[in-house]
């Protein structure tokens, strides 16, 4: 892990119809982000807290490696992760949506390499 900042902020709910109304809520409300360096590059992890949600933990202890798979923080509710990875580092599985549904657990795509 490289660096971690929780940014306090509103908890505006984040379903849909919030995103349309108000296009910047993911920027105003809570969030813990996480940067980690890995062999690929970098990437950032944005949770992102919203109403009746806003309870976003890092698993603790807080550790700086982590293994693949392993469990960094969680929301005690459910909410929005934001990541932000290098382009060519990272290529999305076929079948995933803009807009679409991701369950815990259901893989993203693969490192380009890996």
């Amino acid at each position: 892990m490289t660096a971690t900042r929780r940014i306090p902020g509103a908890v505006y709910p984040v379903h849909e119809r919030s995103l349309r109304l108000m296009p910047k809520v993911l920027s105003r409300n809570e969030r813990l982000i996480t940067c980690i360096r890995h062999r690929f590059g970098m990437t950032t992890v944005v949770k992102v807290g919203a109403m009746n949600v806003s309870s976003i933990r890092y698993t603790e202890p807080l550790r700086v490696r982590l293994n693949r798979g392993e469990e960094l923080a969680f929301f005690e509710f459910g909410s929005t992760v934001i990541l932000l990875i290098e382009k060519e580092a990272f290529a999305f599985r076929d079948g995933l949506d803009v807009g679409g549904k991701v369950r815990v657990g259901e893989a993203l795509g693969y490192w380009e390499g890996d």
